[in-house]
This record gives structure tokens, C-alpha cells and sequence, in this order.
């Protein structure tokens, strides 16, 4: 009985997990790859970089510099996890995230976590354009935002 209990409890997490990745449906190629926002003037301080895998993982990286030069780096921010897409609605889990700040000692803060699904809005692709809307919260009123990012193109 308890050979059997603890071959179980070593088989079944394995089951699990294969199961869970063979059935994650396939993201669509034109989202897979880099983008970087488009630079306005409001923000011509911040680099912003989202990278999606072809194997459903994603990346998010914000890099804020003291002027729109982009010379000293002021703060970073690094979001990584899973992503799906749901039609045109984008879905995310976070499993870990890294935020560092100059001001604040430069020393990195890691956050891990097992994330859960959450609704990151809409994207919509065209070309090599992305258009990403979602809800910001400035003076804590909702506020639709619509975020434009072009893909890296490789030689």
C-alpha cells in the first residue's frame, strides 16, 4: 500500500505536467518574436520591449533612463511568464518578475510565483505593427490605452 501511494504521488505530477503543455493550442506565428514601442515624446525616456515564444512564454522588459538620450538607466522593470491568446484578447501568467531602481540602492528585487491567468486586453496585428489596448488607471478612473509596438525585423 504505501509503494503504491508513493508511486503514485511521484507518476502523477509528471502525468499532469505532460498533459498540461501538450494541449496548450499553438500561438499564432505572426505574434511570435520582438517588438519594441513606438517612441513619443511623452516617453522618449523609456525603452520598452515585449518578446513572444513560440512555445507560449513571454517577456516584458521596461528600461527607464534619466533623459530621451537613453544614457544613464534610471530603473528597470522585467516581467516574465506564460501568454495565450483567445482571439484578438491576450491572457498572462506571471511567474517572476525583476525590478531595479537606481535611487532605491540598485539592488534587484525578484518576485517568483506560480501566476495566475489575467486579462492583459486586446492585440491586434497588422504586418509588423502591433497594437495593444488595455485599461490603465490614472487617478484611479479606468482608461482605455492603446500601446503601438514594431517588430524587430532579423537580417
Amino acid at each position: 500500500m504505501r509503494i503504491r501511494r508513493l508511486i503514485s504521488l511521484l507518476v502523477l505530477p509528471l502525468a499532469l505536467a505532460a498533459c498540461d503543455d501538450s494541449t496548450a493550442p499553438a500561438p499564432p506565428p505572426e505574434i511570435v518574436g520582438s517588438w519594441t514601442r513606438a517612441s513619443e515624446p511623452a516617453t522618449a525616456n523609456v525603452a520598452d520591449h515585449l518578446g513572444f515564444g513560440a512555445d507560449g512564454r513571454y517577456v516584458h522588459d521596461v528600461m527607464i533612463y534619466q533623459d530621451a538620450g537613453h544614457g544613464t538607466l534610471s530603473s528597470s522593470y522585467r516581467e516574465e511568464g506564460s501568454y495565450r491568446l483567445n482571439g484578438e484578447r491576450l491572457e498572462l501568467r506571471v511567474t517572476r518578475t525583476t525590478e531595479w531602481d537606481a535611487l532605491i540602492g540598485g539592488v534587484p528585487v525578484v518576485t517568483n510565483g506560480p501566476g495566475t491567468w489575467a486579462d492583459a486586453g486586446i492585440v491586434r496585428i497588422s504586418g509588423n505593427t502591433l497594437d495593444h489596448t488595455y485599461v490603465t488607471y490614472p487617478a484611479e478612473a479606468p482608461v482605455e490605452t492603446t500601446a503601438r509596438y514594431f517588430k524587430a525585423l532579423l537580417d
